[in-house]
């Protein structure tokens, strides 16, 4: 038994607690029922004594106590009256039993000799027999007005071990109890405590290739069954993360490879072939691309582990998000008129936020760069900002092919590329992640509205702050 385990304090304390109350009720059931005995027994001595002083006659002046059909004849005292004693008011003995000569000496300097009220007064003494003797007293007036006490005990002996008797039941049934409680608490905690083991088992089979196992939630609707829901709670998280993260390599991996392979392939042709300066030129400046297009990933991914980690830093400034999106029109609009498509540019007078001017001019870019890519030639692209109430929007539509509803839950996961992408102007499916961490890290929303054949749009909703 591991005396340090959770099972084994909880069954303890349940013991300790039920063992305090039990033996609570015990003493005051003892107080309560040793009480009565003892209430009991003073109302038959009390009687006894009461019975006694309507016997006792007087004649004449002088105070001659005489009971009433002689003391050998009709009362001859049984064990419960045969301690009788009479006394004066100045505690000379008048009258009293053989059997008060074995009791000690100190009952005549007891408490027993004090006069004083009309009430009955109760005292246990003990006698040379080794056995105690309960005396009630009771206040007596003759004719003439003197004031005499009768004392009446019995033996309280047999009481005594009715009162011990009942103690040392009580103790041992609240003994037994003690120990029926412990098991009960040890029983009741194990069975409790079952689902945490499970969890316990559980946890030791997890690992990343097995995330699959799950714990049975009891019925009970208690907090073990809570315990038991948010564990698998987690375990479908953790194999949520861990399935992304397998994904992420795997996608990082043939990122990384196609440039690779595409450049260990030309560098080969080239070593193998004798080229002219222009052929050995063009191989370089095809290395560069891929150079470019490695180092652009690198930097995408760079950003979004700094922003899982929580380490983008953000130095934010008052930016006219208006002049940004005009800036980066003007910027893309060349390129667009190459390739035959509109861009159009509608920007508020002043939309002010505070947020960091590189990290939102990223956001811009990479929304208008990702909206030419997927419009066709002859198509429209408009890009919007305006002040709403305390948010600035920005929205970026275009005439494009759209976007089915199941692939909108997608689009902002890493490395997905839509269908709508033809595949000569595929990315890396990076730009749309880090638009939305760019958002998030500025109290912002994105969201997509779009239908096959009918066009995107992109709104973001950035919360203002004027200087």
């Amino acid at each position: 038994m591991n005396l340090r385990s959770l099972c084994f304090k909880l069954a303890l304390y349940y013991g300790l607690t039920a063992g305090a109350v039990f033996g609570a009720s015990g003493y005051f059931a003892y107080q309560l029922i040793s009480s009565q005995f003892q209430r009991h027994f003073d109302q038959q001595l009390e009687a006894k004594a009461s019975l006694l002083k309507r016997s006792i006659r007087f004649q004449g002046e002088k105070p001659v106590f005489e009971i009433e059909g002689g003391r050998e004849s009709q009362y001859a005292f049984s064990t419960v009256s045969r301690y009788v004693m009479i006394t004066d008011h100045a505690g000379e003995v008048l009258y009293q039993t053989d059997e008060l000569l074995l009791l000690e000496p100190t009952f005549k300097r007891g408490p027993m000799r004090a006069a004083g009220g009309q009430e009955a007064r109760f005292a246990t003494l003990p006698t040379e027999l080794k056995e105690t003797v309960r005396f009630v007293q009771l206040p007596l007036q003759d004719p003439h007005g003197h004031s005499y006490l009768i004392h009446v005990g019995a033996p309280f002996t047999q009481v005594e071990q009715y009162q011990r008797q009942l103690l040392w039941g009580l103790v041992g049934l609240v003994m037994v109890l003690f120990a029926l409680s412990v098991a009960g608490g040890w029983f009741l905690a194990k069975r409790s405590l079952q689902p945490v083991d499970e969890m316990a088992r559980l946890a030791r089979q997890l690992g990343g290739n097995n995330l699959s196992a799950r714990l049975a939630v009891p019925p009970t609707r208690d907090e073990i069954s809570t315990l038991a829901e948010t564990f698998n709670e987690m375990i479908s998280r953790l194999q949520e993360q861990f399935e992304r993260v397998k994904q992420f390599n795997a996608d990082v991996s043939h990122e990384l490879r196609t440039p690779l392979t595409v450049m260990q392939g030309e560098n080969e042709v080239a070593l193998r072939s004798r080229l002219s300066e222009e052929e050995y030129r063009t191989v370089l400046i095809s290395n560069l691309e891929e150079l470019e297009r490695m180092n652009r990933i690198v930097s995408d991914l760079l950003i979004l582990a700094r922003a899982d980690a929580g380490d983008l830093e953000i130095q934010r400034t008052p930016i006219d998000l208006s002049a940004t999106a005009a800036d980066v029109c003007e910027q893309f609009r060349p390129l667009a008129e190459q390739s035959g498509k509109n861009l159009k540019c509608h920007a508020a007078g002043c939309a002010t936020i505070l947020g960091d001017a590189a990290q939102l001019r990223r956001l811009v870019v990479n929304l208008v760069d990702n909206a030419l890519k997927c419009t066709p030639g002859g198509g429209t692209i408009e890009v919007r900002t305006q002040v709403e109430g305390a948010t600035v929007l920005l929205s970026v539509v275009d005439s494009g092919v759209g976007i089915s509803e199941a692939e909108q839950e997608k689009i902002f996961e890493r490395f997905y590329r839509g269908s709508r992408q033809p595949d000569k102007l595929r990315s890396a499916g990076l730009g749309l992640s880090i638009v939305r961490q760019i958002v998030h890290s500025h109290g912002g929303q994105i969201t997509v509205k779009s239908q096959p054949g009918a066009g995107t749009a992109f709104e973001v909703t950035i919360p203002e702050r004027r200087s």
